[in-house]
């Protein structure tokens, strides 16, 4: 083969493999988004039930300094008992920013309570399955 052609070939297949791996990230993404948007959509309305389904195995929870490490069942408990004591005002919440940084995805929230507000952070991670976990909740009284 001339060495021509080789080059464009070896090209050729860089820019398929670069191609194809851009569009798994993309999708890999959206699906973060997706899934976020969702645990954020429970957290609005105090569904610690459905919220729960995105913990990981064991979730650090830190309420106003106050942080602990439980399982799913546990912080389920947990996170039931804060929305009881502090009952969502779902038309004054707010999501401030979403972001990535190596290989975790977070979003900054604001919490809105009939007992105040709080700056909620979410710290989510994908699992090699493919299936975005929370790895950890903070609230913190604004």
């Amino acid at each position: 083969m001339k060495p021509l052609a080789k080059y464009i070939l070896t090209f050729g297949i860089l820019i398929i493999g670069t191609l194809t791996l851009q569009a798994q990230v993309q999708r890999g993404g959206a699906e973060v988004r997706k899934d976020m948007n969702e645990a954020e959509s429970y957290l609005k309305h105090g569904d610690a039930r459905n919220l729960a389904r995105f913990f990981n195995e064991t979730i650090e929870i830190n309420i106003e300094g106050k942080k602990q490490n439980y399982s799913r069942t546990q912080a389920e408990f947990v996170i039931k008992d804060f929305f009881s004591k502090n009952p969502p005002i779902p038309e004054s919440f707010e999501s401030y920013h979403k972001g990535q940084s190596a290989g975790l995805s977070y979003s900054i929230m604001k919490y809105a309570s009939s007992n105040g507000n709080y700056r909620v952070f979410l710290k989510i991670k994908s699992t090699p399955q493919g299936r975005n976990i929370i790895d950890a909740i903070d609230f913190t009284r604004e």
